[in-house]
């Protein structure tokens, strides 16, 4: 199962904030049960610190005077196995160095794209899924005691008159 290392402020752009790209990344790792470390510019938030996670993506922060590229750098270059790692970026000296430490390079645009397919997938299954007929509803209101027009109706306190 590939790993991916994000460089979070190259993901998200000027039009979404870090909770914004946070929340993307948390559908993709429910979906696609995928390992995901987004890395940021800048100093750490109050909400998400430094090594804290986010519904299974873990979050870091470039160290100060540092920029995430060098973190992400770091990362793989301490990685056991980094032909299992895809580092999403459009940086291209990072891109560049995908190649010569063997791990994978997707480009932000095409990740951005796989989260929207994503996404789409999610909403389509979840569109499939059938709520309750009513002929089997009224079964299980038999099964627990009930009169399947009784359901129907406001509760009237039998002590009241």
């Amino acid at each position: 199962m590939p790993s991916y290392i994000i460089d979070g402020n190259n993901l998200m752009g000027r039009k979404r904030s870090r909770r914004e790209l946070l929340e993307m990344l948390a559908d993709f790792v429910e979906a696609k049960k995928a390992r995901v470390q987004v890395v940021f510019d800048g100093a750490p938030e109050l909400h998400y610190p430094e090594g804290s996670a986010y519904h299974g993506v873990k979050i870091s922060y470039s160290s100060k005077g540092q920029e995430a590229d060098q973190k992400i750098r770091k990362m793989v270059e301490k990685a056991t196995n980094p032909r299992e790692i895809v580092i999403v970026t459009s940086d291209r000296s990072l891109a560049s160095y995908t190649k010569v430490c063997s791990a994978k390079h997707m480009h932000s645009a095409e990740f951005l794209d796989l989260l929207a397919e994503e996404k789409a997938k999610q909403k389509a299954k979840k569109k499939e899924e059938k709520p309750a007929v009513k002929g089997e509803l009224n079964e299980w209101l038999r099964y627990f005691g009930f009169r399947p027009n009784e359901a129907n109706q406001d509760y009237q306190d039998p002590d009241e008159d």
